[in-house]
């Protein structure tokens, strides 16, 4: 496999999921650009050789992470990701030894292991932006997932459902964010400011945004643009951040916990009310409990859609 996506899953702790995503990718890109180990390495083959070398062919690895990703143990009780025969182990920090696009996917609940819960090998994966994907959402959450994945590997991202062709997109995303486009945003959003519960760049308080970033687990090269308190304490741990790149939700209270909409989605999505605290982008949900009046919520994000689009 010259390029290409690797799917990284432990088969005590996702199997299922892991399945589920190899058929989204291959119906997406083709069963000659998506490697999951069941699938394709030949009878006979050194293991441990085909792992590493394709993940080192590869533009991107999935490592999808389950509730017991971290914690499934060998027949002698010892955790399997801290060995160094594990080919979980393996797979992900070839990839990362690489610069690889390691994006961390969280299926079935689970949380984003802890630095301390990794080897000493994969503690740069804490640093990667993980992506959440819920049974609910699944066909919405993944379309998310493989767009991004198609600019990764130099291929078209597929419109919202009943959206035409956007043929400029793949160029736009190579080129990183646009300048215009963030003062776009941020002119859009500073009449929103309260500087309490939605502030905007330069005036983001910086404990809350850190709190929101982590969360939200936002990468640290993401400039984050608007922020908005969905706490009581206004510490910013569950919140809605417009950064540079993308729409980052966290909130403790939803399902899913995590939501992420790059802006070239949001740019196109349709943004309608369904509840006291609720909304949707697109098909996704987003909960904005404890933050500004839904209506208030709502034309921001048109407000800052309006600016994306004109950007």
């Amino acid at each position: 496999m010259a390029g290409g996506i690797f799917i990284s899953y432990r088969r005590e702790d996702s199997a299922s999921a892991a399945g589920r995503i190899f058929d989204h990718l291959v119906a997406r890109f083709g069963r000659d650009v998506v490697f999951m180990d069941v699938d394709g390495i030949e009878p006979g083959v050194d293991f441990y050789e085909e792992l590493n070398n394709r993940v080192g062919a590869c533009d991107a690895l999935i490592a999808v992470i389950g509730r017991d990703w971290a914690t499934v143990e060998d027949a002698k009780g010892r955790r399997r990701l801290v060995q160094e025969s594990d080919f979980v182990q393996i797979e992900v920090a070839a990839a990362l030894d690489r610069n690889v696009r390691v994006i961390p996917v969280l299926v079935d609940g689970a949380d984003m292991p802890a630095a301390d819960d990794l080897p000493d090998r994969l503690k740069a994966l804490v640093r990667r932006n993980a992506f959440e994907i819920s049974h609910a959402r699944f066909s919405a959450e993944m379309q998310i997932l493989s767009d991004s994945l198609a600019r990764v590997i130099g291929e078209e991202p597929q419109p919202l459902a009943g959206q035409p062709p956007r043929p400029a997109e793949a160029a736009r995303a190579a080129a990183g964010p646009s300048a215009a486009r963030t003062a776009a945003i941020i002119e859009a959003a500073t009449p929103f400011a309260d500087g309490e519960t939605i502030c905007v760049k330069p005036r983001i308080p910086p404990n809350r945004e850190v709190n929101a970033r982590k969360a939200a687990q936002a990468a640290a090269e993401e400039a984050c643009l608007v922020f908005v308190d969905f706490t009581v304490l206004k510490n910013g741990r569950d919140s809605m951040i417009i950064t540079d790149r993308a729409l980052r939700v966290h909130h403790s209270q939803a399902t899913p916990k995590i939501v992420n909409i790059d802006l070239d989605t949001l740019r196109d999505a349709e943004i309608t009310r369904t509840g006291w605290w609720n909304l949707m982008i697109g098909p996704i949900p987003v909960t904005t409990a404890g933050g500004p009046p839904i209506d208030a919520m709502i034309a921001l994000l048109l407000a800052i859609q309006t600016a994306v689009r004109a950007a």
